[in-house]
């Protein structure tokens, strides 16, 4: 029975999307949101907030009030910044920033103890952050199409680190070679 009841209530929700249900009707229904305007009418029960291409380019402070939200999507914004109060997502296991206009990212990102993906592709990023090395449950994280050369030393003692996504990066053969050396279980891709 309790099968039937997930799967019911999977159809429930993609007919509502299909149909063109308001964003607060779907966001009661599983704490899907994709507009600050009604998740903050319900901070409390919004668990995924997809916020891609809607040319954000200042994301309030008042964003922290999320406490339950688990992933954040804000690929495609020109975001220059993220506010500090980012880091009162205590849930956050997902968080997209790709094609975003963030250049560099601030240390304090790496005050996320759950976060298990982390896509920061598309950015102009020359180094990898060091923040990544805060981040115990790191599986994913997707770096390609950036300006990185060096694949520093904390990415081989990253302990849950399973996937990472390098393409389009200038990263010579050896330091490849001494990533897939040092963590052969890793999935490594290369592709753009």
């Amino acid at each position: 029975m309790r099968r039937h009841s997930q799967y019911l209530i999977g159809y429930v929700f993609l007919t509502l999307l299909v149909f063109g249900c308001t964003d607060s009707v779907v966001g009661q229904i599983n704490g899907y949101y994709k507009s600050l305007e009604s998740a903050f009418e319900e901070p409390d029960s919004v668990k995924e907030l997809i916020l891609a291409n809607q040319n954000i380019d200042v994301l309030p402070d008042s964003i922290g009030q999320f406490k339950n939200v688990y992933n954040l999507v804000l690929i495609g914004n020109p975001l220059t910044s993220l506010p500090k109060s980012i880091c009162e997502l205590t849930e956050l296991r997902q968080l997209w920033l790709e094609n975003t206009q963030l250049d560099s990212l601030p240390s304090w990102l790496g005050c996320f103890p759950y976060l298990h993906t982390l896509n920061i592709s598309n950015l102009s990023l020359v180094n990898i952050p060091s923040f990544i090395q805060a981040l115990p449950n790191l599986r994913d994280l997707d770096l390609r199409n950036n300006t990185i050369s060096k694949i520093p030393d904390f990415i081989f003692t990253l302990p849950n680190l399973r996937g990472i996504w390098l393409g389009g990066n200038p990263i010579p053969i050896e330091e490849i070679n001494k990533l897939k050396e040092k963590c052969p279980k890793l999935y490594i891709n290369l592709d753009e």
